[in-house]
């Protein structure tokens, strides 16, 4: 099997330079893993198709996303959830109100195959590919077909490169009236408090939007773990308190901790959202942090799986950059009620 920088180097030649339909789950792991790095540096570009359905309020949406670089993920969503908050924000605040407020209205899936295509610089990296190799000096920059590879996996001269923070957006959302039905009547309600009501339709939107932006994690996890198997949430809880209480209180990342505990990065995630002790931990390890920048914060998570080569599972990938949008729309929200204080 290849390693990641020959699957880094074979798409990068493969992959056109128009949009054109793949199939993501038709990928090996590493290719999964190469893919991600190259959308990280920003070579390679990704439309994502998604239909979204709000519970008795035909018809569904359905929208595209592109993304490339680190950050594009994060920015072309949050343009969906504000014109999805534009459609259906008032009936949100109906539901909420009513006897069905603790369950979540909406659902997510993917509504179409996924495309990819190269950049511009994804371009002129693969014309740096053919180069002959220069002289002297001029080796470790110009001519040289190790450098795009060397910048997509951040390894050699290209570890230390700065982040690419990259670009989103939504590229359509319309109605899709599958059954031809009427829509029913927008639902006339007050927005009394249009901040928290955002704040609280963030915050039921996004798991199920999460979840269909990992579908088909199933195909791609390593062989011999079954969806849903693997250690009992119970357990990693356990093991994780076990480790940060005999450290101290010291909560050393969700990546590392994943590491020692045995699990995967998203199990960390259930379980610290399942521990008072770890989020504590959590909060204060994010707070020691705070000296940076919004955009670099944001981006930390992304940085740090580009460095981590015993990251090779591409659910992982996925997670990541999930966990960075919930992350994103947290941090929003809590914005939003320091401003209302």
């Amino acid at each position: 099997m290849p390693d990641v920088s020959e699957a880094v180097e074979s798409l990068l030649r493969g992959i056109p330079e128009r949009w054109t339909e793949f199939d993501f789950n038709g990928l090996t792991s590493v290719e999964q893993r190469a893919l991600f790095l190259l959308v990280a540096a920003g070579l390679v570009e990704r439309r994502i198709g998604i239909r979204g359905e709000f519970a008795g309020q035909g018809p569904a949406l359905e929208f595209a996303i592109d993304a490339t670089g680190e950050f594009g993920l994060v920015e072309a969503l949050e343009s969906a959830v504000s014109e999805m908050w534009t459609r259906w924000g008032p009936a949100f605040e109906a539901w909420r109100a009513g006897a069905a407020g603790g369950a979540t209205p909406f659902r997510f899936s993917r509504s179409r195959p996924e495309r990819w295509r190269l950049t511009e610089q994804g371009v002129l990296a693969r014309r740096d590919l053919g180069a002959e190799p220069g002289e002297g000096a001029e080796a470790a920059s110009a001519g040289d077909r190790k450098n795009p590879i060397e910048f997509a996996t951040r390894t050699d001269r290209h570890a230390a490169r700065p982040a690419v923070r990259g670009e989103g957006r939504l590229v359509a959302m319309a109605a899709a009236d599958a059954d031809g039905g009427a829509k029913p009547a927008p639902t006339a309600v007050s927005l009394a408090n249009p901040a928290e009501l955002a704040a609280a339709f963030r915050d039921a939107l996004v798991p199920g939007l999460a979840e269909a932006l990992k579908a088909g994690a199933a195909a791609s996890a390593p062989p011999g773990r079954a969806p849903g198997q693997g250690m009992p949430i119970e357990e990693v809880v356990a093991r994780a308190e076990s480790h940060v209480r005999a450290h101290g209180g010291a909560y050393p990342g969700r990546n590392r901790l994943a590491g020692i505990v045995g699990c995967s990065p998203a199990s960390i995630g259930k379980a610290v959202a399942r521990s008072p002790y770890l989020r504590a931990r959590k909060a204060e390890h994010e707070a020691r942090k705070r000296g940076s920048s919004r955009e670099r914060q944001s981006s930390e998570p992304l940085k740090e799986l580009a460095h981590d080569r015993d990251w090779k599972s591409a659910e992982v990938d996925r997670d990541a950059a999930i966990d960075r949008l919930v992350a994103e729309q947290e941090s929003e929200r809590k914005r939003e009620e320091a401003q209302r204080k």
